[in-house]
């Protein structure tokens, strides 16, 4: 990777993870003419407030500074409490996983939030085809963040622990040819848990995501950081945008 605005970016977030403990990356780097060649960076100050969901208590958690409180049993109504409303920013960033809607049957338990959301009080846009910074809403210096940083580690000694056995996969697979049979379905993705035991810490964390960029450079990437909690993407796949009256899917296997 040559591009000189992601090894800044870089630099930037590590100096964010080293002040915040909730911080957010959607890296651009990789991106194409139809997804953009922007990264957009923000984090939140210990005052400021955000979302995460339990599916197996079914509770919407608002955490502010260290302090916690449930507000809800819906997660969706919360965002739509939230965004948009005043002294609300319009812009939230974050994951919903599938055990996030409550009338649906899901696996649960894995350990982290089954949805977490970040409203965006301020941000960094970084053009990585300029190499132009833009910082939005705030009048910090950027630079006075960035750390110096050493060129990723090669990989991790990390030991892999996996949920499921052969068997079990096998049993999982035949019933999914038989829901396809019986025409209940015409897609069905198998999927399945690895653990990494070895993989600990936001900075573990942000290191293996600084490889995975290296290694699997996709259009839709990022890094979220979220009170001990690191989630890094590296996708080809746009689920949906919405704009215009129209929807634009762009459906791909290879996500990781």
């Amino acid at each position: 990777m040559t591009d000189r605005a992601g090894h800044w970016v870089e630099a930037f977030v590590a100096g964010l993870l080293r002040r915040h403990d909730r911080v957010w990356w959607l890296d651009g780097a990789a991106g194409r003419s139809w997804s953009g060649r922007a990264s957009l960076v923000g984090w939140l100050e210990d005052d400021e407030p955000s979302l995460t969901y339990d599916a197996t208590r079914g509770e919407v958690v608002e955490h502010r500074g260290t302090s916690s409180a449930v507000v809800g049993d819906d997660l969706f109504a919360a965002l739509r409490s939230r965004i948009g409303s005043p002294g609300w920013p319009r812009r939230w960033f974050g994951w919903a996983g599938y055990a996030s809607r409550s009338d649906l049957p899901a696996l649960v338990g894995g350990g982290a939030p089954d949805a977490c959301w970040l409203p965006a009080p301020r941000w960094v846009l970084v053009d990585h085809v300029t190499g132009i910074v833009r910082p939005r809403l705030f009048d910090l210096d950027v630079d006075d963040i960035v750390v110096p940083l050493d060129q990723p580690t090669a990989g991790f000694d990390v030991t892999l622990d996996a949920d499921w056995t052969v068997a079990a996969y096998r049993a999982a697979f035949d019933e999914v040819q038989d829901a396809l049979r019986a025409g209940h379905t015409y897609e069905v993705n198998l999927t399945y848990r690895h653990r990494l035991l070895g993989v600990a810490g936001v900075e573990s964390a942000f290191q293996a995501y600084r490889r995975l960029r290296r290694v699997n450079p996709a259009p839709y990437a990022g890094f979220l950081h979220h009170r001990g909690t690191s989630l890094l993407a590296s996708s080809p796949e746009r689920f949906a945008r919405v704009g215009d009256g129209l929807i634009d899917t762009r459906p791909v296997k290879g996500t990781v």
